[in-house]
């Protein structure tokens, strides 16, 4: 079942609702952590894979926002640069 359709949401962007659900969690559950509420969210499909994702109960809300801070501000400049190449290149083309 669809629950974007369940809950009457726009889901044009699936990325935008998921935090948008992130965002109601902390809400709703404030004495959960970030990693807390990230565990409860990942958990069933980390286990469907094999995989555990029990590491994020045990991060404190300081050092997950650390962390995708500098992996966000990463991937900008990543794509910054990827873009700067691929726009020299072209130019070299013509």
């Amino acid at each position: 079942m669809d629950r974007c359709k369940m809950r009457n949401l726009q889901c044009e962007d699936k990325r935008q609702v998921l935090f948008a659900f992130l965002q109601s969690a902390c809400r709703d559950f404030p004495d959960y952590s970030s990693g807390d509420i990230l565990y409860a969210a990942l958990r069933g499909l980390a286990k469907k894979h094999g995989q555990s994702v029990s590491f994020l109960r045990a991060m404190t809300d300081e050092e997950l926002f650390e962390e995708v801070d500098y992996r966000i501000s990463m991937e900008y400049i990543d794509v910054a640069v990827e873009e700067d190449i691929e726009k020299r290149n072209r130019k070299k083309e013509k």
